[in-house]
Parts: structure tokens; sequence; C-alpha cells
């Protein structure tokens, strides 16, 4: 039973490892703004960085001005 705990909480300690390092990228952050961004009428030309660095965003318009 000790034995299956432990593995439990190496997975999920590895599962969380993955999804902070996902959330993370500036990839998920511009397939996020891409999707969302133009329902809102924001454009840009590129986004770049992560949550802890900061997320620099290029050429940014709303309603094309």
């Amino acid at each position: 039973m000790k034995k299956i705990f432990i593995i439990f909480i190496v997975l999920l300690i590895a599962l969380m490892v993955v999804i902070l390092s996902a959330v993370n990228s500036s990839y998920v952050i511009a397939k996020i703004a891409d999707e969302y961004a133009p329902d809102y009428n924001i454009s840009y030309d590129k986004i770049s960085g992560n949550i802890f660095t900061g997320i620099e965003v290029k050429n940014l318009k709303y309603a094309n001005q």
C-alpha cells in the first residue's frame, strides 16, 4: 500500500510539472491569444515571453487603431 501511495505522489508531481511547463510556454500563450483575441477586436504581430518573465506583445492594436 505504501508503494502505491509513493507512486501516486510521484505521478502527481510529474503531472503538475508538465502542466506548469505547458502553461508557461510562449507557444501556448500565443495559441490562446490567437483563439480569443479576434473576439475582442485585438490584433498583434507576435507574442513572446512567459508568465514568469513577462509577456511581450509586438504591434498591439485594438480595432485596427
